[in-house]
């Protein structure tokens, strides 16, 4: 429907949407039409549902034209605001009088604090490709009294104009998975800082994660029963059976996202029926031998619980780890994001070449 309008109406409709949004946000001046610095900027608060499929060029050109009018203007921004998740994003771009373009963002979810700066740059640079986007600064900000939370202020040059609106928002939704990504191989730390988060109740931090080698999440597991049981079990016996921790979490939701399932929201489960008590029992009674060092963490949030259980890297003179129930035994292991069952015969190749040895 937007496609009918000009450029400049669009942009006055959107920013009434964004206004309606951002006073819902408890923003005390969501921003119409804006001027500051004695007239030298000008700017404008947009949603992305309206403005998706303009392009930084069309955005340049009807910011320039502008300034033609207004010559004491020196630089004008556009303020796109969006849903990612439950989180609320915001791309700022800066319209300088000679046309060039320059993209902020803010990055304090997916725990990216320890990444260096360079290895920051060349993922952003990476993923912002179709702008041919360069990398400016690139700083980090410590959590304090003023900050609630570590985060990385970026700045870019877009260098290639024909990209629109709405391809530079998914590059800033896929950074968020991919920096997380990127922790994972870089640090050995991962599962303890995403321990760290869940029980600080900093969840927004784990927001853009994704299940990896180390982590699985479920937006809810029917403990108790067969069904239920059966992926606990599964779950820890993988992660026993791996060569690094494991994290396995129930009471956060996931999206898919590029192939992999992204970590998206809370969603919390029973306090009354997922008990500390109760997940280890079902664990003792049919995973074997002992998992050492198993910890099962309830966490409260509001409407309900979430359940960590955190499964410490096992020597490897107790594996492999078993699933034993009255139909038999199974033994699982995790490959990357997903844990799969052993047939016969890999089990007969690995103990031939002296599994667990």
């Amino acid at each position: 429907m937007m496609r009918h309008f000009t450029l400049e109406d669009r942009i006055k409709y959107s920013n009434l949407r964004a206004r309606v949004m951002l006073h819902q946000l408890g923003k005390e001046d969501p921003g119409g039409f804006v001027e500051h610095d004695e007239g030298r900027l000008c700017g404008v608060d947009v949603r992305l549902p309206e403005m998706e499929d303009v392009t930084i060029r069309s955005i340049t050109e009807y910011f320039t034209s502008r300034f033609k009018n207004l010559p004491n203007y020196e630089y004008a921004f556009l303020a796109v605001h969006f849903k990612n998740g439950n989180r609320h994003e915001e791309l700022l771009f800066t319209i300088r009088l000679d046309g060039t373009v320059e993209l902020d963002l803010d990055l304090e979810g997916g725990n990216p604090s320890r990444l260096r700066d360079t290895r920051l740059k060349i993922e952003v640079e990476k993923l912002f490709g179709a702008a041919n986007a360069s990398v400016l600064e690139a700083d980090h900000f410590f959590a304090d009294e003023g900050i609630d939370h570590d985060f990385w202020s970026i700045r870019m040059s877009l260098n290639s104009q024909s990209v629109t609106i709405g391809e530079l928002c998914e590059a800033l939704r896929n950074t968020r998975s991919a920096l997380c990504k990127v922790r994972t191989e870089a640090y050995s730390d991962c599962s303890a800082d995403f321990m760290d988060s869940l029980t600080r109740g900093r969840f927004e931090d784990l927001v853009g994660t994704e299940e990896s080698s180390w982590l699985e999440c479920k937006s809810e597991l029917n403990i108790g029963n067969a069904d239920g049981n059966d992926k606990l079990v599964k779950a820890v016996c993988g992660f026993a059976n791996g060569d690094e921790s494991g994290l396995l979490v129930i009471g956060l939701k996931t999206d898919r996202i590029n192939s992999r399932d992204v970590v998206s929201s809370v969603s919390p489960v029973s306090a009354r029926a997922h008990t500390e008590d109760r997940y280890r029992k079902i664990i003792s009674e049919q995973v074997s031998p002992v998992v050492v060092g198993l910890k099962v963490g309830i966490i409260a949030v509001e409407d309900g619980v979430l359940v960590a259980v955190s499964i410490p890297a096992q020597e490897r003179n107790s594996k492999p780890f078993m699933v034993t129930k009255q139909g038999g035994i199974s033994i699982f292991l995790r490959n990357g994001d997903f844990t799969s069952r052993m047939k016969p015969d890999e089990i007969r190749m690995l103990m031939a070449r002296g599994w667990p040895e």
